[in-house]
C-alpha cells in the first residue's frame, strides 16, 4: 500500500466532492472507507471509564451513567440505526489510523432511539426488570457485541500476521472483501457480528424472537434464511478462508483454536476502547 502526504489525501478527498470526477470516485472512495464521515470522527467524544463490559460494571460507570436518559417521551424513533449503514456505530481498526481513537465508536443518540424501542417493547411483557437504565444498558450492550465481533476478527488478523509475518493480512482482507461486500448481503462478517450480538444478548431482558425480526427490520440484508444457518463454525471458517485469501502457507493455521477465540465468553473482560460521540462538528 503506497503512502500518502496529506496533501494529497486532501486532494483526492476534493475530488470525490467534484462532479467532474464521477468515474473516479468509486476507487477514491476506498481510500477514505475507514475515516466513516469526518462530521462523527472528529466530533465531540468522550472514552467510556470501562475496563470491560459487563451489566453490573455500567451503573458504575460515572461517564456511561451522565449520558442516561431520565425519560423517552423527546427521542424520536423514525431514524433507523443500522450500525455502520447509518452512522450509528462503527469500529475504528487499530490497523488504520490507531493513533487516532482507534476501537468502537457510539452516537448517544443512537444509543437512546434503540434503548426507547427495546424499553416499549418489554413493557409489553410487562417485565418487572424493565427500567429506563436497564433499557439504556441492553441497547449499549446490543451494539458493543457487534463491534466486539469486529475487533475479534482484527484480533484473529493479528495473530496470522505475526504468525507468518505478512504485515498486509488485515489490511488486504478489509479493502478488498469486506469494504466491497459490506451493506450487501454478502457480507459474512456483517453476518456472523449480528448472530454473535444475538447469542449474546440473550441474557439481558430482551429475548430472541425480538432481536432477530429487529435485525430483519433494519433491512441490513435480504436473506431470508439469515437465522436458520445452524452451523456457525462453518461460517466462522468460511470467513476465516477469505481472511486468508489463498494466500500460501497458511492452511495450518489451526482452526479450533481461532473458533474457540471468537467464541469465548471472556471476550468483553479486556479493555476495548469505546467512544460516546455527542454531536458532530461541521467542517469547513
Amino acid at each position: 500500500m503506497n503512502e500518502l502526504s496529506s496533501n494529497e489525501l486532501i486532494n483526492k478527498l476534493m475530488k470525490i466532492q467534484d462532479e467532474k470526477y464521477d468515474q473516479e470516485k468509486s476507487k477514491l472512495r476506498r481510500i477514505f472507507i475507514s475515516i466513516i464521515t469526518p462530521e462523527w470522527f472528529y466530533s465531540n467524544s468522550t472514552l467510556l471509564d470501562l475496563n470491560s463490559i459487563t451489566w453490573e460494571r455500567l451503573e458504575k460507570s460515572k461517564n456511561f451513567m451522565d449520558i442516561c436518559p431520565t425519560e423517552f417521551d423527546n427521542i424520536n424513533t423514525d431514524y433507523e440505526d443500522r450500525f455502520e449503514k447509518s452512522f450509528s456505530s462503527w469500529y475504528q481498526p487499530y490497523h488504520i489510523l490507531r493513533e487516532n481513537k482507534w476501537g468502537i465508536h457510539i452516537r448517544i443518540d443512537s444509543i437512546k432511539r434503540i434503548a426507547k424501542r427495546f424499553f416499549y417493547h418489554n413493557s409489553y411483557k410487562t417485565s418487572k426488570n424493565n427500567t429506563i437504565i436497564n433499557s439504556f444498558k441492553s441497547a449499549f450492550i446490543f451494539i458493543y457485541f457487534h463491534h466486539l465481533f469486529h475487533n475479534l476478527v482484527e484480533n484473529i488478523t493479528s495473530i496470522m500476521e505475526i504468525k507468518y509475518n505478512i504485515p498486509i493480512i488485515y489490511l488486504q482482507y478489509y479493502s478488498e472483501i469486506y469494504s466491497k461486500t459490506l451493506h450487501s448481503s454478502f457480507c459474512l462478517e456483517e453476518f456472523l457480528a449480528n448472530i454473535y450480538l444475538i447469542e449474546r444478548m440473550k441474557k439481558y431482558n430482551i429475548d430472541k424472537e425480538f432481536l432477530e425480526n429487529y435485525i430483519l427490520e433494519l433491512k441490513i440484508n435480504k436473506k431470508t434464511d439469515y437465522f436458520n444457518l445452524n452451523d456457525m463454525f462453518l461460517l466462522q471458517k468460511k470467513l476465516i478462508l477469505q481472511i486468508q485469501n489463498n494466500l500460501s502457507n497458511f492452511y495450518d493455521v489451526t482452526l479450533e483454536q481461532i473458533l474457540e477465540y471468537i467464541n469465548s465468553e471472556n471476550n468483553s473482560q479486556y479493555i476495548l476502547p469505546i467512544w460516546i460521540h455527542k454531536t458532530p462538528k461541521p467542517l469547513f
